[in-house]
């Protein structure tokens, strides 16, 4: 009944009390003593047994060539997920669809933590070594402060109340951005999923933890959130432009006797901007 419901065996002597009453009870036994249970669990009966069972139920045990294939599993479950537990999930559910026996957590455990960190430091690599010296050199620039705050600090910047100064702060924000931008390498070959993730983590980290990180994930994490705060800067602008026209809108319909004419003239932050915009929407 255990083994049906975990995967895989457990010391007797790990069990409740509880559990072992009930199951004896319902197959009209008698309850073992403690002592007992352990000393079964020392003996070669338990190894003989647990075969007969494994027959029984249908499972087996993991060879060798399972290990490869559960080690490419979570590689390949690596390339798209970020936490431990979803990796180790994937695996304990291919692992019930083929009818093994759950090898330990801990074995789980070590075997995504090393593919994880496998699949990440080929991204970190691959990100770091499209990096020429001079944008290496832009990214270091950004972890020292200048004045109040880093530039690291400063590209996690969001959106205030839509008015006219905030939108022109924030375009040149935008316009900072692209210039950070240039010279990084095109990472769609990430995983959104994994792309995500890792933006995340970057954006919790401040300046002083970033120094510390070892360069090929110190750059590729920062070329990471450069990208990420791009896009989210241009959806943001987007979204306070289509507010104000919105509003304009809604006001006009509320006063129609009222005639206006607006004469709006694009700030030149707003020229250098639009074709970011137009490139991020292809």
């Amino acid at each position: 009944m255990l083994l049906k419901r975990l995967g895989y065996f457990v010391p007797l002597t790990t069990v409740s009390p509880d559990i072992i009453r009930h199951i004896c009870d319902r197959s009209d036994l008698r309850m073992p003593p403690r002592r007992a249970l352990s000393q079964y669990d020392q003996s070669g009966s338990k190894t003989i047994h647990q075969r007969r069972i494994r027959d029984y139920v249908g499972l087996r045990l993991m060879t060798s060539v399972d290990e490869r294939w559960l080690e490419r599993l979570a590689e390949q479950t690596a390339q798209t997920k970020q936490e431990l537990p979803d990796i180790i999930n994937v695996m304990i559910e291919e692992l019930v669809q083929r009818r093994m026996e759950l090898p330990g957590f801990t074995y789980l455990f070590k075997l995504a933590r090393k593919c994880r960190a496998s699949v990440n430091d080929g991204i970190y690599k691959r990100v770091t070594s499209a990096l020429s010296q001079e944008v290496v050199d832009r990214l270091e620039s950004m972890l020292h402060a200048g004045g109040n705050q880093s530039g690291w600090d400063g590209l996690k910047r969001e959106p205030k109340q839509p008015n006219v100064r905030e939108v022109v702060d924030f375009l040149a924000h935008i316009d900072n951005m692209l210039a950070l931008s240039t010279g990084l390498p095109q990472l769609d070959d990430i995983a959104a999923t994994k792309r995500e993730q890792l933006v995340l983590e970057a954006r919790a980290m401040d300046a002083a933890e970033m120094r510390r990180m070892k360069p090929i994930k110190r750059y590729a994490l920062m070329a990471l959130l450069i990208q990420g705060q791009l896009q989210k800067a241009i959806d943001d602008i987007a979204e306070i432009f289509i507010k104000t026209v919105r509003s304009l809108h809604n006001g006009a319909e509320e006063n129609p006797v009222r005639k206006t004419t607006v004469c709006w003239q694009p700030s030149p932050s707003f020229r250098s901007t639009v074709p970011a915009i137009k490139s991020s929407c292809r």
